[in-house]
């Protein structure tokens, strides 16, 4: 995929695969929704999963987003790297300007 391709595909999915490091340095992997701005990938978690308690230790992450059924028509994308936390945690009734785009780009999802 080229770039444009790779921005529309990961414009139009809906969940992918988070993989933060365990404590025993092995990947736990786990099912998100996320956003894509054509520069972040934007993901939300729950503050008491085992996932944000991998994050909080190791900022490190493998993500993978993919389609298709058929052999034919898989295609996909890895991003590999480091999480940085923005907002809160966990979230308040207050509203926070540096979540609005991703805020919004989820409301449309």
């Amino acid at each position: 995929m080229d770039q444009g391709e790779r921005d529309a595909f990961l414009g139009q999915g809906r969940m992918c695969r988070a993989a933060p490091l365990g404590a025993d340095g092995r990947p736990h992997n786990s099912p998100l929704w996320f956003v894509w701005d054509c520069q972040s990938l934007w993901l939300n978690s729950i503050v008491r999963s085992q996932r944000w308690v991998n994050l909080q230790r190791d900022l490190r992450v493998s993500v993978v987003i993919d389609a298709g059924t058929d052999f034919s028509e898989l295609r996909g994308v890895e991003l590999i790297g480091s999480v940085e936390q923005v907002g809160n945690a966990p979230r308040t009734e207050n509203a926070d300007e540096s979540l609005a785009v991703p805020e919004g780009l989820f409301g449309d999802k």
